[in-house]
């Protein structure tokens, strides 16, 4: 057929010249007009591999590679010796990034007689060339080298621009290098493809985090766990809801709301029973709130819990030791004024100690 004739223009009804019709368009790189008429000829005539190869090399060309492999895959199920259905499944696993089943197909390939062997040498050593620069990666991963494990996965997405796979790779790699906006573009980009991609929630959610982005985060990783319990994403949740509660408690007690920061703080104590250190932080933040609502028994009962949690917690004990010199408990707050420079070394909490028990003396001799 003259190229340059509208095929339309002959008024083809037959299978064979509906499919001319559509490889004008496709020359003419009209790809949805051609994909139309392939789909026409396929309907016409379901046996014939060449017009679903036609249709494949469309798709592929809009680069709707999916459903291009899903025609090679017909031609080949249709016709297990056609050469040129193999050579697009291949090129579709190569930039799907679907390297195992490239290589299977390579081997099918070499069982065709007619096959091209320039094709095959080519493609089999882009394919190990490919699975090279995967454990490449991992390895300046493991060694936090993360410019070489960037640049090696740009190199491998030159061929596999479309894979899922390398997409998340770099996007892992990017969050490593704390470029959280572009991690995040990437792992949009994957879960409008595949919208409960766990890699790509979890990574979503790490970036969020990382940005203090907590509701964000916390909605991530809990997608994560509906589909698979991992004690990673429980462990990161816990502890991106334990944030989350004491920037929200810390807002709280700026406004001067301090009755919503005691029950946040109050809250934020179930999240995580075993974890100490996160929980005497908490229990100190809710003696403030409890001080500033005038419950000075509450607070100092906070100190001292969170004191049990941590028997180092300088600012607990700085606190204890002010709130019961404050409601005459002197012993205590000469015992913990020692118990700060015991800790810090710092003479002014002998100086507050000495006051402390001045005033010890004085309750004495008026009770004398």
């Amino acid at each position: 057929m003259d190229p340059r004739v509208k095929p339309s223009l002959l008024l083809a009804s037959d299978a064979n010249g509906i499919n001319e019709i559509g490889v004008w368009y496709f020359r003419e790189q009209r790809y949805e007009e051609a994909k139309k008429r392939f789909t026409e000829a396929i309907n016409l005539s379901p046996k014939n591999v060449a017009y679903y190869h036609n249709r494949g090399c469309c798709f592929a060309a809009m680069q709707r590679f999916e459903d291009a492999l899903k025609d090679a895959e017909k031609c080949v199920e249709i016709d297990p010796k056609f050469v040129k259905g193999f050579e697009l499944q291949i090129d579709c696993h190569i930039v799907l990034g679907n390297l195992r089943s490239a290589q299977s197909s390579l081997l099918d390939l070499c069982k065709c007689t007619s096959h091209d062997w320039q094709f095959f040498e080519s493609r089999n050593g882009l394919v190990n060339s490919l699975f090279s620069y995967v454990n490449d990666y991992n390895r300046f991963m493991q060694i936090k080298d993360y410019a070489s494990a960037l640049n090696v996965i740009d190199t491998a997405m030159k061929s596999s621009a479309f894979s899922f796979a390398l997409k998340l790779m770099k996007a892992e790699t990017l969050l490593c290098i704390k470029r959280y906006v572009d991690a995040t573009n990437i792992t949009n980009d994957v879960l409008k493809n595949i919208p409960n991609n766990l890699a790509a929630l979890y990574i979503r959610g790490k970036c969020y985090f990382l940005q203090e982005k907590f509701d964000e985060a916390i909605e991530n990783f809990e997608a994560v766990l509906c589909s698979y319990q991992h004690d990673e994403v429980t462990s990161i949740l816990k502890k991106t809801k334990i944030k989350k509660a004491k920037k929200d408690g810390s807002d709280a007690m700026k406004f001067g709301n301090y009755a919503r920061a005691y029950n946040i703080y109050t809250e934020a104590l179930f999240i995580d029973s075993s974890n100490n250190a996160e929980n005497s932080k908490i229990y100190f933040n809710r003696s403030i709130a409890s001080d500033k609502l005038g419950n000075t028994n509450q607070a100092i009962q906070d100190c001292s819990e969170a004191i049990k949690l941590d028997n180092r917690y300088l600012k607990a004990f700085l606190k204890r030791a002010k709130l019961c010199f404050d409601v005459k408990m002197f012993h205590q707050s000469a015992k913990d004024y020692e118990q700060c420079y015991q800790i810090d070394n710092n003479p002014e909490y002998l100086d507050l100690q000495k006051q402390t028990m001045a005033e010890i003396f004085k309750s004495q001799l008026e009770n004398t």
